[in-house]
């Protein structure tokens, strides 16, 4: 579906596999492995216990699950976008002063993807509510009306 960017840019908004970037963004962030802690019983026997409370183990997986979110929030923008071309002159470093005093580590995204990605989000999405109507465009796209389930359950019956 065509729409208008505040910024009067027409964008197509495709209806994104949610559940493949989130299962894309899981295998880009592999899972922690919980602690586990062995000792030898006085018969000479291992005994090995998984130590899923451990302070720093649950430190790790909260800091994987907000990468994998982010990732996966990222991933929706691109499968939802992904017929945005990004054009020649698109510069991130123009955005370099503003993100490095935000975030000393930041540097521009890898790849074709990256540059897309960072297209997006600085340049072609102006404000919040270009976010906003992408996100109600592929709501709107997702949802199956009355007549939709009735033809549905009609196709089953015989």
């Amino acid at each position: 579906m065509k729409i208008t960017l505040t910024n009067g840019i027409e964008i197509e908004v495709s209806a994104p596999p949610t559940w493949r970037a989130y299962e894309l963004a899981e295998k880009m962030h592999p899972a922690i492995e919980v602690p586990v802690v062995t000792s030898t019983t006085v018969t000479g026997a291992e005994v090995s216990m998984s130590i899923d409370d451990d302070p720093e183990y649950l430190r790790k997986v909260a800091e994987r699950d907000d990468k994998v979110a982010e990732t996966a929030s990222d991933l929706y923008l691109l499968f939802a976008l992904k017929s945005v071309v990004v054009p020649d002159d698109f510069d991130v470093t123009d955005y370099a002063e503003i993100c490095l005093w935000a975030d000393p580590d930041w540097e521009p995204r890898k790849g074709a993807a990256g540059r897309k990605l960072d297209y997006i989000h600085y340049d072609l999405l102006a404000g919040a509510q270009d976010f906003a109507l992408i996100q109600q465009i592929i709501n709107d796209m997702s949802v199956i009306d009355q007549e939709a389930v009735a033809a549905i359950t009609a196709s089953f019956q015989r």
